[in-house]
């Protein structure tokens, strides 16, 4: 049947007023951005960010905490968010935090001396924040090519994007790491000058060497005390295999036969415990071992190391903060040629730096996992070597060195926002 007049009129208003919509949003923001440039900042308002907005993890965290927990009285830190409940529970906890995409969250950001992200500016609100000091944290030691450097992820872009890519990171000041030797590889992937990447060390790799008050804020208090009763009876193995931006299954694909490794488990008096990147959906009946545990993806994993006995990974990042703990990891590179060749290059080569036993299905696993439980140790000179080339200071502060160095950056206090 033909639209009648009236389902043609309400049709043309919708997209009318989706079209008024889009305008005044776009105006709002330019009208922020431009106001970013210009307006005054407070270098002792700190703001704080992660993931697009959509988390509380990773070194902006630790860094938020350890100067609101330590410095409160010289600085003002505030956590900016687009998750409501994520702001609640900071405020009742005694923090400052505000939605990002609201008034007072933009006049936050618009107010702030210095903004630390984690991923991108969109952490604490792109439009607000240019005007800034930015510190950008990152979120990991490059095994693999990052960013500029990821040749497939800019075959990803169109040129419009690569151009606001660079762009973006024009407003970058400084860029941390863990090693004066990684700086040319941060300087290349974010495009700025050597002497702007800083080893200062990651915050999030305090949380292994101490409890940090609040860290308990975006996690699960309850699945952190279970693991601690289970390690207290079994050795604690943790699996945490990388994205891949090709997609796959890290089970399914690396032939992990679940009910083997789950007889093996209880052979050795061990428990498994599945910890997937957040980008990833990996279908895992949990009750169907009784030695395999999935974790949630959004569970804080710095603050889950501490309790684990032993580390199986491919290519994540997180194997170089477990060496600080000096305890065993078993690399599981099952798909190596084809993640080289199509989600990511290596900065290094990967037989290099890889301080433990390889294993490439589920049989080599096994016994890869035997050898590392039995002897621990047997790796041990190589964890040192790998260590000591990729941190210059494995001692639990790199909350407060960040902190002091962005202080002893910042101009003279000035009026409270």
């Amino acid at each position: 049947m033909p639209r009648s007049r009236t389902a043609d009129s309400s049709s043309r208003f919708a997209r009318g007023r989706r079209l008024v919509r889009f305008v005044l949003r776009t105006a709002v923001k330019a009208f922020v951005y431009c106001l970013s440039l210009v307006v005054p900042r407070d270098e002792n308002l700190w703001i704080f960010g992660c993931n697009g907005g959509a988390r509380f993890a990773e070194n902006s965290k630790y860094c938020f905490l350890h100067t609101a927990n330590e410095h409160s009285d010289d600085v003002r830190a505030v956590w900016l968010s687009r998750r409501w409940d994520l702001v609640g529970e900071l405020r009742e906890r005694g923090y400052e935090a505000y939605h990002i995409d609201t008034p007072r969250g933009t006049a936050v950001a618009l107010r702030a001396g210095t903004a630390f992200i984690t991923h991108s500016l969109n952490d604490v609100g792109m439009a607000g924040a240019l005007g800034a000091r930015v510190v950008n944290l990152w979120h990991g030691i490059p095994l693999k090519r990052v960013s500029l450097d990821d040749h497939y992820y800019l075959e990803r872009m169109d040129v419009r994007t690569r151009c606001k890519t660079r762009f973006l990171y024009w407003f970058y000041d400084y860029t941390v790491t863990t090693a004066a030797r990684l700086s040319s590889k941060f300087a290349s992937a974010f495009a700025t000058d050597k002497r702007n990447v800083v080893a200062l060390g990651y915050p999030r790799n305090d949380a292994l060497f101490a409890d940090k008050p609040g860290s308990a804020v975006g996690s699960n208090p309850t699945i952190h005390a279970r693991l601690r009763e289970l390690r207290a009876e079994n050795d604690l193995v943790a699996y945490v295999p990388t994205w891949r931006e090709t997609g796959g299954n890290p089970i399914a694909d690396a032939d992990l036969n679940l009910a083997a490794l789950d007889d093996f488990l209880a052979r050795r008096d061990a428990v498994l415990v599945l910890k997937f990147h957040p980008n990833t959906e990996v279908a895992f009946d949990d009750g169907a071992f009784d030695r395999i545990i999935e974790l949630p993806s959004e569970l804080d994993l710095h603050a889950t190391l501490r309790d684990v006995d032993c580390l199986v990974t491919d290519y994540s990042s997180v194997y170089f903060d477990f060496l600080l703990l000096d305890r065993p990891v078993v690399f599981f590179p099952y798909d190596r040629e084809t993640y080289r060749r199509r989600d990511r290059e290596f900065y290094f080569e990967y037989d290099d730096v890889t301080p433990g036993p390889v294993a490439t299905d589920g049989d080599e696993l096994r016994s890869a996992l035997a050898a590392a439980l039995d002897t621990p140790g047997k790796f041990a000179a190589e964890r040192a070597r790998v260590r000591d080339s990729f941190f210059d200071r494995s001692d639990g502060n790199a909350g407060e060195r960040v902190y002091r160095f962005v202080r002893a950056r910042s101009a003279a206090p000035s009026t409270d926002s």
